[in-house]
């Protein structure tokens, strides 16, 4: 009966001894492999910080890194500063051309000019054919009247005018419809409209002509120069009616 119990100790004692050399075989094969893998990320993560400063090292060798080589404090103000400036254009330009319909796609979001399914030969002036600069610019005359040989209409696909201008056109600059606020016409919008220049230079003219009066008044005692108690009430007299006249409304 002994002998059956102390085998039985014997056997439990190897199992217990088997259980745990298999549990101390098993963390050291797992702290191998967590150092396998460790050491693995450590070498990718240096292999990406060298290419980074690879990278990095190229674009400061060719002028477009944060600090490129000799380049002053004062220059790289100016180089961000016209980065600001054109990153703030661009997104401006964005932001009008947000409601405007492209005569030649049809697509919102730009104008005629800058549409993306354009051709060389609509990135020139209409008047000249310059490539220069574009028709608003042309030494020729920037207005969109008159002869136009370089201009193909998108409408009609013949040259000579603009879609604006087309025969065929009943609905002019206005692709949805519509017409310019101050004089109804539809072949150009309400910025370019010469009504507008017309009513600016009457004012300028009537503003003038108050000018002008005012100093022929001021003339008449004696040509707006005062001696002292000479004229002062007269004058100020008169200053007072010309400030009290009432400005007219015109209407066109």
């Amino acid at each position: 009966m002994s002998m059956e119990r102390e085998d039985s100790i014997d056997k439990t004692a190897r199992r217990r001894e088997s259980r745990l050399r298999k549990k101390q075989q098993l963390a050291s094969e797992g702290k191998a492999m967590n150092r396998a893998t460790a050491n693995q990320k450590k070498k990718q993560k240096k292999a990406k910080e060298s290419k980074d400063e690879a990278k990095a090292l190229a674009k400061r060798s060719e002028g477009f890194g944060p600090n490129p080589p000799g380049m002053s404090k004062s220059d790289r103000k100016e180089k961000y500063t016209k980065k600001a400036h054109e990153k703030s254009a661009a997104k401006n330009r964005k932001k009008q051309h947000k409601d405007t319909v492209c005569f030649q796609c049809r697509e919102k979001g730009h104008a005629a000019v800058d549409c993306p399914n354009n051709d060389s030969s609509n990135k020139i002036c209409f008047r000249c054919g310059s490539n220069e600069h574009r028709l608003d610019n042309c030494p020729k005359g920037s207005d969109r009247t008159g002869s136009l040989p370089f201009a193909t209409c998108f409408i009609c696909k013949e040259t000579g005018h603009l879609s604006s201008k087309c025969p065929s056109n009943s609905k002019g600059v206005y692709i949805n419809g519509g017409s310019c606020k101050l004089c109804g016409g539809i072949d150009h919008v309400e910025s370019r409209c010469t009504i507008a220049d017309k009513r600016a230079s009457y004012f300028e003219r009537k503003k003038r002509q108050r000018d002008e009066e005012a100093i022929e008044r001021m003339g008449e005692y004696g040509g707006g120069v005062m001696e002292e108690g000479e004229g002062g009430d007269e004058i100020g007299e008169t200053e007072e009616k010309i400030a009290k006249k009432k400005k007219k409304n015109v209407i066109f």
